[in-house]
């Protein structure tokens, strides 16, 4: 996909003052102040520094070029744009995300289908396109999509399915398609969900719904295999760490594998969890979120996991948004883990926009002439600085929202 904008942001005269505060800003840490943990908690948990430090540093390399946070804790400024994808409206979204890169939304859909829609014409300029949006699509044959993950910087994207023991990979810029083959030692069982690490290198595939094989992404090289207790419903790699991966077991069980110590797990509960059903961890790391099927979202913080309080399998969310009243779907955090989003598929225009300084969601979002739209939201997405979010929805139409703190893509 050839670039369509020249992008002056990193040149322009407040260079020098931009450069002094992201400085100012690693100097301080990353530490969110409403996650701040106090002196005699930091002295008793002396065991996981290791795990915290590697955290912090993630959290720099995100926090470092980010613009400025919402300013109310209770009040959003933003705007309903225009569904892009008007026209291309083939099935339930599966899944959404906007390119890491270019201004790009790219869907997913049950039907197979992968298409791409130019959101603006820069990263600075955020205006919505005035003419037809969409850039290009694929389809995959009998292949419900269930998700897909982005790789080799952003030219590349693997598909995976719920229902299918194959994955596809689709080259943006050439548009050549080809088929992965399930590797050897999983030919007797049937893979229900596959994530790549953030860099790329590293792939995780859950079978037998509690089994999850980690391969090396290039050779298909089997590294390990992480055995869960109970039916996992979602896994993930960390973002800052390929070598640790996080899955949420039906029962509420959250476990912690790390590649590089494959004799053990570290596992804690989600409070008050019946039946869990999706998870997500910020882009530093610091923070995994938990959704369950009575609603209710629990945000916890990892620095804080000490060892002894994750082997009493009792530690207290930083943040808990019980707003929705029916089974949680899908959640995500922004890009500076300010903002979470979440909703249901089971009750229409069921998506929340939370502050997780404040402890609660954005009261005007979703705008009370939108209570009455049918959409059932099915997936979301922020882009990389948080200009816009994009709610995927059953009926197969896209709710896009650019939001005001944010002037960069």
């Amino acid at each position: 996909m050839l670039p369509v904008w020249t992008d002056d942001y990193d040149y322009e005269t407040g260079d020098t003052e931009r450069s002094r505060r992201l400085c100012k800003l690693r100097a301080e840490g990353t530490t969110h102040g409403w996650a701040q943990l106090s002196e005699a908690a930091e002295e008793t948990e002396e065991d996981g520094e290791g795990m915290a430090v590697a955290q912090r540093m993630g959290a720099s390399a995100v926090l470092s070029a980010r613009g400025p946070k919402p300013q109310h804790s209770k009040h959003l400024q933003f705007k309903h744009l225009r569904d892009v994808t008007v026209g291309h409206h083939q099935g339930q979204i599966s899944a959404v995300k906007f390119h890491p890169i270019k201004p790009v939304l790219v869907t997913a859909n049950v039907s197979g289908n992968i298409s791409l829609f130019e959101v603006c014409k820069d990263n600075t300029n955020l205006n919505l396109k005035s003419k037809d949006s969409f850039l290009q699509s694929v389809h995959f044959p009998r292949f419900r999509l269930e998700n897909f993950d982005f790789f080799d910087d952003g030219n590349s994207i693997l598909a995976s399915s719920a229902n299918q023991n194959h994955l596809y990979t689709y080259d943006l810029l050439t548009g050549k398609v080809a088929l992965v083959r399930q590797p050897i030692v999983l030919d007797s069982l049937r893979m229900r969900m596959a994530r790549l690490s953030g860099d790329g290198s590293l792939i995780g595939m859950l079978a037998n719904s509690s089994d999850i094989f980690v391969f090396d992404f290039k050779t298909m090289e089997h590294l390990h295999t992480f055995r869960g207790g109970e039916n996992v419903v979602d896994f993930c790699f960390a973002p800052f760490n390929r070598q640790i991966l996080y899955s949420l077991a039906v029962g509420g069980a959250v476990n912690t594998f790390d590649l590089s110590r494959c004799t053990g797990q570290d596992t804690f509960f989600d409070q008050g969890c019946v039946r869990a059903t999706c998870l997500s961890c910020c882009p530093s790391g610091q923070f995994i979120a938990c959704g369950s099927n009575t609603g209710i979202v629990n945000v916890y913080d990892l620095t804080k996991l000490s060892p002894s309080l994750a082997k009493s399998n009792a530690p207290t969310p930083v943040r808990m948004f019980d707003q929705l009243t029916t089974s949680v779907s899908f959640v995500r955090f922004n890009n500076d883990s300010q903002m979470l989003a979440f909703g249901s598929a089971v009750k229409r225009m069921s998506g929340r926009l939370a502050n997780c300084s404040s402890g609660s969601v954005f009261q005007n979002f979703p705008a009370k002439q939108e209570h009455f739209a049918s959409d059932k939201f099915t997936t979301c997405d922020f882009s990389p600085n948080s200009a816009f979010v994009s709610f995927g929805t059953k009926q197969g139409k896209m709710r896009l929202y650019h939001l005001h703190h944010s002037d960069v893509y």
